[in-house]
């Protein structure tokens, strides 16, 4: 309700205003859901398209299912920090992996560090990290895992996607994303949403899919 409130406010009296909606992992199921109450209750809505990056609507028939769970239920500190840890390689990928160790080395700075202004910044961020950065409290892990991704896939059921079909829908899917079965998700939904369009970035992982090497 928040969202779709968001979207009425910003349009004001301009409904006719085409709107595009994006949504990615998580994300993906929330957009779904928002386009298809905008159209069951805001007819006039006037949606543009709609844009799906990796879509966790899949997300019970992936890797992160199975091990993220158990990772949410640890109690202790180390172990369960030790246990986030390995589940990072389920949403990086070849190319980011060189980039981060390339930072890190400092031979190489993000793109949006181009003047020395900014690098110096940057540098002054870095050191404070260590006593700013926190972990993801287990209980926030569990709840997105159930509520937000378990849940939502119980409500964006195959017979409310097809209802999308009225739309313009593009997905955008990594090729080797280790987090959710994105390339077959993409396929299962071509099928099911009759106008959708699916576009396959090559080596992308789960979190590198857009960025620098999609221009939606």
């Amino acid at each position: 309700d928040g969202v779709i409130n968001y979207i009425l406010s910003s349009l004001d009296q301009s409904k006719s205003r085409p709107i595009f909606v994006l949504g990615e992992s998580f994300g993906g199921i929330l957009a779904s859901e928002v386009c298809l109450t905008l159209q069951e209750r805001h007819p006039n809505v006037n949606i543009g398209g709609l844009v799906l990056i990796n879509p966790a609507t899949c997300y019970t028939r992936s890797r992160l299912y199975v091990e993220a769970p158990p990772v949410s239920q640890i109690t202790m500190s180390f172990a369960y920090i030790t246990g986030l840890a390995k589940l990072l390689p389920l949403f990086a990928d070849s190319y980011q992996m060189p980039q981060l160790l390339m930072m890190l080395s400092s031979e190489a700075l993000p793109s949006i560090i181009d003047t020395p202004a900014r690098e110096a910044y940057m540098g002054r961020v870095a050191f404070s990290l260590a006593d700013k950065l926190k972990f993801m409290p287990r209980e926030t892990l569990d709840w997105r895992l159930t509520r937000w991704l378990e849940d939502g896939c119980d409500v964006v059921t195959t017979e409310r996607l097809k209802d999308l079909s009225k739309q313009r829908v593009l997905i955008v899917v990594g090729e080797v994303d280790e987090a959710l079965p994105s390339t077959d998700e993409a396929k299962r939904l071509q099928n099911i949403i009759s106008n959708s369009e699916v576009h396959v970035v090559d080596g992308a992982g789960h979190s590198a899919t857009c960025g620098s090497r999609v221009d939606l």
